[in-house]
């Protein structure tokens, strides 16, 4: 019987150990509108990118959200897939037609989309990612 109550009391204090002592989820305004992917970034600023493809900026850790206009790389292009970085480097993928051949083109913009330089004519991956060190990766 009193292994039965040690072990017991063991229990309890072990599993009080296990939960969290003090809670560190606050909850966020988001952007109006529905569901956003957060974007966070390595300074105080925080994009969203709505469902739709809609964009948001937040320079205030969230509290306070603005659309922002993301041209895209190629107004040719069929389908584009914007990425931002951990550096607040955008990165789009397009797919494009060239005659009867279609091709994936990497692009770089350093300043929210406003100018895209073009990185890799013939691309052959999807999506890419920027890593906290600043590597490029993808699939």
């Amino acid at each position: 019987m009193k292994r039965l109550q040690l072990l017991c009391i063991a229990l309890c204090f072990a599993t009080s150990l296990l939960t969290a002592q003090n809670p560190f989820w606050e909850a966020a305004v988001g952007p109006y509108g529905g569901n956003v992917n957060i974007i966070p970034t390595n300074s105080n600023v925080v994009y969203a990118r709505h469902y739709q493809g809609f964009y948001y900026r937040s320079e205030d850790f969230g509290e306070h959200w603005a659309p922002i206009t993301v041209p895209p790389a190629d107004v040719d292009a069929t389908s584009e897939e914007v990425h931002i970085g951990l550096s607040g480097v955008f990165y789009s993928v397009i797919l494009k037609q060239f005659g009867s051949t279609w091709k994936r083109q990497l692009f770089r913009s350093l300043d929210e989309g406003n100018t895209w330089v073009l990185l890799q004519s013939d691309f052959n991956l999807f999506r890419v990612w920027e890593t906290p060190s600043g590597a490029l990766i993808g699939f």
